[in-house]
């Protein structure tokens, strides 16, 4: 397992390599108002998509859930 970086180490990364934060979020299809409140201190991922976001993200260790898939899919 990855250890876990902080907020710095992450936008310190994005900007290495010209992403922006919007690219970031596109990337892991995460949604990008999560993403913004996560690194502004607003949401701590502590379940649903936030934990899943930060854990994806490697700002926290974590399991992710199994995602469900729809019952009724072609």
């Amino acid at each position: 397992m990855e250890p876990t970086r902080t907020v710095k180490e992450l936008r310190d990364e994005l900007e290495r390599k010209g992403m922006s934060i919007a690219d970031l979020a596109r990337e892991h299809g995460l949604r990008l108002p999560v993403v913004y409140d996560l690194l502004n201190g607003k949401r701590y991922g502590t379940r649903g998509e936030c934990h899943r976001a930060a854990v994806i993200l490697g700002l926290k260790e974590g399991e992710l859930p199994a995602v469900r898939q729809q019952e009724n899919a072609i």
